[in-house]
């Protein structure tokens, strides 16, 4: 059965009542553009007829735009053109389809992806097999629109082309940098691999310069990487005294100046209310820096002059500059302060023990690690006091080299393990009816005969039988060896034991048979 539908047609149109399609994701190189010139020139008409589809008065193309801007620049008067009936999905269609004298603008062809899912209400998945591509194909390009829409806040008439330009994986790490830094990474050369080289990843890069507010001091141009080694160790020492209340004002006039992280160490710090706080305003903070900057001192200057411009603020304030100290001892003093009170009162240990004594610990058990503690600053009281006498001076601060509080601390926990094992030894040797019950379950655990019988009773109960009647000294030497990890000598004190208590049993009830 023929169609009614019309067929393509062959025509001579004017040049001036054509008008390129506003979806054409193609584009030809300035050269290819060029020769395509010079070749309509020699043949003098286009190489090709133009594919158009007639719209209202005017014919609209659909592959061919690069040959109608030569006619109109060599000056044809009209030019070949086949003429289809198309509508706007079908036109788009043919004009991917057979547009491929030069190369797509990703953000165009996008573009041109999106109309067509919108026009025919097509998901990804549904449009891929209705044109014939791949789906990461349609997804990808997708991701080129979405970087050229984002880039249009800040440079809304080159925002196609910047974003066009860019390797996938370049569109897509623009994506992710946020409304801020993505325009300064693009800005200075787009470079994949200027967020490496951090201990924190480039997520989380991007991340902490967002919360720590210092995203707005990233340089452009060349000076993105210098920047980014400038503020992340600004973002580090935020995250490392998270302790200290309303920090973050503070990081601003540091990073602005282009000062060293370190300088923040100078930042005078105390107690309200059990609150770490700073004892400068940032305003103040601020002109002090301000003023620092402008002596252009090296390291070892600006460490003096920091520290003279804060005592002033603190002097002005009417601070007590004795009780003065900085983010990292503040800190460590907060936490020795909510340590146990044994060794915030242990007056013979320097502030670092107390500080190193206090974070010990790690998965170990509260009450173990407690009763350790307690038992190194019993051992550190008793040494330090004789050697106090001995020397007839006061020794409070001082702790022989070779002394480890983490090894005395092993120690200790060695001890409390060791004496917990021997309590539950002599509770377990003390209750026969509860060591008859653990011999049985440990002796079938490696019995090979565990389901079989003995003499026609099952062997579990057979044993637990012969168990029974054993008298407590063979019974204590038979579970030392099976229970415990006791030698021959522990294993033959606990026989020797329980006949000794055996035969005081038997001196006290004399009318027992023998």
């Amino acid at each position: 059965m023929e169609s009614d539908k019309p067929g393509p047609r062959l025509e001579m149109i004017p040049t001036s009542k054509i008008r390129p399609n506003p979806y054409n994701p193609n584009r030809m190189t300035k050269s290819k553009f060029l020769e395509y010139v010079a070749e309509a020139i020699h043949l003098g008409r286009l190489p090709k007829p133009l594919i158009v589809r007639q719209v209202d008065d005017y014919f609209e193309i659909i592959d061919g735009e690069h040959g109608w801007d030569v006619a109109v620049e060599v000056g044809f008067e009209a030019v070949l053109c086949e003429v289809i009936e198309a509508d706007d999905f079908e036109a788009m269609r043919q004009c991917y389809k057979r547009n491929r004298g030069g190369d797509d603008n990703r953000v165009l062809l996008g573009r041109m992806f999106q109309r067509m899912m919108a026009n025919k209400k097509k998901s990804i998945r549904g449009l891929a097999k209705e044109i014939g591509v791949s789906e990461g194909t349609i997804r990808n390009m997708l991701e080129y629109l979405k970087g050229a829409e984002l880039r249009k806040h800040c440079a809304p008439e080159t925002a196609d082309t910047d974003i066009a330009r860019l390797s996938l994986q370049q569109a897509q790490m623009y994506l992710s940098l946020g409304d801020e830094i993505c325009d300064r990474w693009l800005d200075a050369g787009a470079d994949l691999y200027v967020f490496d080289g951090f201990n924190w990843c480039r997520d989380q890069v991007v991340s902490e310069l967002y919360m720590a507010e210092l995203d707005k001091f990233l340089g452009s141009m060349d000076e993105l990487r210098p920047s980014l080694e400038l503020l992340v160790p600004l973002c580090v020492w935020w995250n490392d005294h998270s302790q200290i209340k309303c920090l973050k004002p503070y990081l601003a006039p540091v990073a602005e100046l282009k000062f060293p992280a370190w300088i923040l160490d100078l930042l005078p710090c105390g107690q309200d209310k059990g609150q770490l706080i700073v004892l400068v305003s940032p305003s103040e903070w601020a002109s002090i820096l301000q003023n620092v900057a402008k002596r252009n001192a090296n390291a070892s200057g600006l460490v003096g002059l920091v520290q003279a411009g804060v005592r002033l603020a603190l002097r002005n304030a009417g601070h007590d500059l004795d009780d003065i100290v900085g983010p990292a001892i503040a800190e460590k003093l907060l936490v020795v302060q909510e340590g146990p009170e044994f060794i915030r009162n242990a007056d013979f240990l320097a502030f670092e023990e107390q500080y190193q004594l206090t974070t010990i610990g790690g998965r170990v058990p509260e009450e173990d690690s407690l009763a350790a503690k307690a038992a190194i600053c019993e051992c550190l009281r008793a040494a330090r006091t004789d050697l106090a006498t001995n020397n007839k001076r006061r020794l409070s601060s001082q702790m022989p080299p070779e002394v480890s509080l983490v090894d005395l601390f092993i120690e200790q926990l060695s001890r409390i393990e060791q004496a917990k094992l021997q309590q539950a030894e002599a509770e377990l040797f003390a209750d026969r009816a509860t060591l008859e019950q653990q011999l049985v379950a440990k002796l079938l655990l490696t019995a090979d005969i565990r389901d079989g019988l003995v003499a026609g009773r099952n062997f579990a109960k057979c044993l637990a039988t012969r168990l029974h009647r054993l008298e407590n000294p063979e019974l204590a030497l038979i579970g030392s060896y099976v229970l415990t990890d006791g030698n021959d000598e522990t294993a033959v004190c606990r026989w020797l034991k329980q006949v000794l208590i055996s035969q005081q049993k038997r001196k006290t009830q004399p009318n027992r048979p023998a």
